[in-house]
């Protein structure tokens, strides 16, 4: 893992180039508890800060994004140590921002909000869910605990890794920290999907299930970490059956990562071809009718596209190859046989002869430089094969 502050300047060039450049985004989004212990800050700053410069050392061809709301404690903590590293901010908010403003509990943690927004590449207001049932249990849930369970599911719908500044206990609060944990790996909130639509994740292995946990306390009562769980241990927690929790980045995300990060260094090295020769499915004119967002999933689809066609043409090509060189071998391995085993083989020693003759010929004719000798070589070469005796 690559640690310091050299580690950070390194990667701050390479972060804004890829920020220009199109790299396939490898998106994060943080869940956490506001009331975070003072004492613990610092040591979570610094596993966080790991965290971003391990995924920047293994994936250096993905731009990476973060998710954060900007609510005090954990969000506001993670997006100043990504800020810091160069990593994209992109804030979405369950509420208009007067309202959301109401439930900080320090000018100064407002304040600290204002900053880290106004440094992001992009903010927005999820859709107002007012009146609308997310679950069967959201009917008593108040229209504030709708808004946050909404952006819960949001965050957790949209990052490819869900960073949790968690104590390990589970809870039902409405977009509280557990709360987003378990739909991120369960894809569901309690009551909101029927068993088929659960069953159908029985069918695929379920890739979007990672967390990063660092463990943290809360500075409430009985606000130590969960059973068997120790304040700032850190680890990789998936639903994995055998090894949920793991210190090192299970395989399977591992070579999801590194296979979008191959496909993102192809997008961005043929980046001008692709824009010349791309087949988009939108049509220009529809670009200001449709919701933000699409024209990028065109574009990434055109990219697809087009390098897709590039490698059936590389592949067809090989093959095309391959054939060609089977035939030549296997035409030379018939000749060969039927060299060796023919009595009258000598007559081939001397077509083979002859045709060195005349290719030599040929040569000094066309280029002026064969030696005499050479010719003269295979002149006798050609004789004694005709004669049946060796050369003088």
């Amino acid at each position: 893992m690559v640690e310091g502050k050299d580690a950070e300047q390194a990667s701050s060039g390479t972060r804004q180039d890829l920020h220009h450049s199109g790299a396939l985004p490898l998106v994060v989004a943080v869940t956490g508890h506001r009331d975070l212990v003072a004492s613990e800050t610092a040591e979570i700053r610094q596993k966080v800060r790991e965290f971003f410069l391990e995924l920047i050392e293994r994936f250096p061809s993905r731009r990476l994004r973060l998710l954060s709301s900007l609510a005090e404690g954990a969000d506001q903590l993670v997006a100043e140590v990504a800020l810091g590293l160069d990593v994209e901010l992109v804030v979405p908010l369950p509420m208009e921002e007067d309202d959301y403003l109401q439930d900080f509990s320090a000018a100064t943690d407002i304040d600290k909000y204002k900053a880290l927004k106004s440094r992001a590449s992009d903010t927005y207001i999820l859709q107002n869910l007012s009146g609308q049932s997310i679950s069967p249990e959201s009917s008593s849930w108040s229209e504030r605990e709708r808004a946050y369970a909404q952006l819960g599911i949001f965050l957790a719908a949209h990052c490819h890794i869900l960073l949790a500044l968690w104590d390990g206990k589970h809870s039902d609060k409405p977009g509280g920290t557990g709360h987003v944990i378990r739909f991120h790996h369960d894809d569901i909130l309690p009551g909101s999907a029927s068993r088929m639509n659960t069953a159908q994740q029985i069918l695929v292995d379920d890739e979007s299930d990672l967390i990063y946990h660092i463990v943290c306390s809360r500075s409430r009562p009985d606000g130590r970490p969960g059973q068997n769980l120790a304040a700032l241990d850190s680890f990789w927690f998936t639903k994995d059956e055998r090894e949920p929790r793991s210190a090192t980045l299970p395989s399977q995300h591992q070579n999801i990562f590194q296979r979008s990060g191959e496909f993102s260094s192809d997008a961005m090295r043929f980046a001008a071809e692709i824009e010349l020769e791309r087949y988009p499915l939108l049509d220009p004119d529809w670009k200001d009718q449709l919701p933000p967002g699409i024209e990028v999933i065109d574009r990434w689809h055109s990219a697809a596209d087009w390098l897709a066609i590039r490698y059936q043409k590389l592949m067809l090509t090989t093959f095309r190859l391959i054939h060609v060189f089977a035939f030549a071998m296997g035409m030379m391995f018939i000749l060969y046989t039927d060299f060796a085993t023919r009595p009258d083989s000598s007559r081939y020693s001397c077509w083979l002869s002859f045709l060195q003759v005349r290719f030599s010929t040929t040569a000094r004719s066309e280029a002026g430089t064969e030696s005499t000798s050479t010719i003269e070589r295979s002149q006798k070469a050609y004789a004694s094969s005709s004669t049946g005796q060796p050369p003088a």
